[in-house]
């Protein structure tokens, strides 16, 4: 694989992550954790892992309910992860910025839209 980056084929260490994207122009902010599975899984080339006990909040919330979340409240693509639990911290912080962590939005079998 001549010409790649050396992160080309990066898996992530297991343990305790949380994923984050600030939204709508600033206001909103997606805050999610979980736990990045054990290496012995096959995944497919490129940076990652797989993440389990999926959690939006404080909220546990199923892979469904999580893509769901981020479609319905049109959440860019492009997250931030960091290594641990850091929703304490993150709310923390979004409350300085006055900006609102979103809620879970439960998976329907038909579109939903809240604007």
């Amino acid at each position: 694989m001549r010409g790649v980056g050396i992160v080309n084929d990066m898996t992530f260490k297991s343990g305790p992550i949380t994923i984050t994207r600030i939204t709508n122009e600033g206001t909103k902010i997606f805050l999610a954790t979980g736990k990045i599975m054990d290496k012995k899984k096959k995944s497919y080339y490129g940076s990652g892992g797989w993440v389990s006990d999926l959690k939006i909040g404080f909220r546990a919330v199923s892979a469904l309910d999580f893509v769901n979340t981020i479609m319905v409240n049109r959440v860019q693509h492009h997250f931030t992860l960091a290594f641990g639990n850091l929703t304490e911290e993150m709310i923390e912080m979004a409350s300085w910025l006055q900006i609102q962590p979103l809620d879970a939005v439960p998976y329907q079998k038909y579109m939903q839209n809240p604007h």
